[in-house]
């Protein structure tokens, strides 16, 4: 998790899945477990030998999505990106760690009632849910917009585009904003249901394959970009209005000039 927040850049969640069916059936045993305080991923290496690393979070092979996602630091990055910042949370480990659960959820086409997929959504299907949850109770105009990339085979992909019209992108540099892939589509959300549609969608277009922990398992990148606006005013005595944010919240300069002005935000899911 990284966060433009005080103390930390970075914060580091760990999460140890469950045995797959396959480790059970070759009579694999669990060997990773979280310490009792949640602070230490703790692995057995042999009979008597263990190692322990430290971090921010570990979470135990229980876990639900639910639990995860309120727990893991994720809604610090959220409610920061509404206040003009850019965050990123990143998934990292090896194939069939359960990155793409974690962060997509249960597949659509798995067999399994809506009621239960909904339990199983990941973070960022959770994530728009909390945006436009906590935007629309603060009573605020806003707009949130969605893009959704694959890279694969070191070329990036856009996820809203029509498999006919999916070609590589190309990536470009701004002096001033960085990096950005030329010919991305930004997708206008007007609530949770429409952003989550476009984005299971888009989820659906990934590049898929097979390896023996799991008969679906993706085999390319997914960033997903949720970008927030929100209108905000500046008084003739420099104080700031009109959003969720105020004069010493960095994501709005404070020292704009009488006006109105858009605060930006974004968090970036990969």
């Amino acid at each position: 998790m990284s966060m433009t927040m005080e103390e930390e850049n970075i914060k580091v969640a760990v999460r140890i899945r469950p045995m797959q069916t396959l480790e059970r059936k070759e009579g694999d045993i669990p060997c990773v477990k979280a310490s009792e305080d949640g602070k230490e991923v703790q692995v057995k290496v042999g009979p008597l030998d263990a190692s322990a690393y430290r971090c921010n979070q570990c979470f135990g092979n229980e876990t639900t999505q639910s639990e995860f996602f309120n727990e893991c630091g994720i809604t610090e990055l959220l409610d920061s990106a509404m206040k003009g910042y850019r965050s990123c949370a990143f998934a990292f480990g090896q194939t069939g760690a359960g990155k793409t659960f974690t962060m997509v959820g249960q597949p659509k086409g798995a067999a399994v009632s809506s009621h239960n997929r909904e339990k199983q959504n990941g973070l960022i299907s959770r994530s728009l849910e909390y945006l436009f949850q906590k935007l629309e109770a603060a009573g605020v105009q806003f707009t949130i917009k969605l893009s959704c990339l694959e890279i694969y085979h070191e070329q990036v992909f856009d996820l809203f585009a029509e498999e006919k019209d999916r070609t590589p992108l190309a990536v470009r540099e701004h002096a001033a904003d960085g990096f950005f892939i030329e010919g991305c589509k930004l997708v206008d959300c007007m609530n949770y249901a429409v952003a989550n549609a476009a984005f299971e969608a888009a989820a659906r277009n990934r590049q898929t394959g097979s390896h023996d922990l799991n008969s679906r398992s993706s085999r390319s990148h997914c960033l997903t970009e949720i970008h927030i606006e929100i209108p905000v005013t500046v008084g003739a005595d420099g104080g700031i209005g009109g959003g969720i944010t105020n004069s010493n919240e960095p994501g709005v300069d404070s020292g704009l000039s009488q006006g109105e002005y858009m605060s930006r935000g974004k968090i970036s899911l990969v």
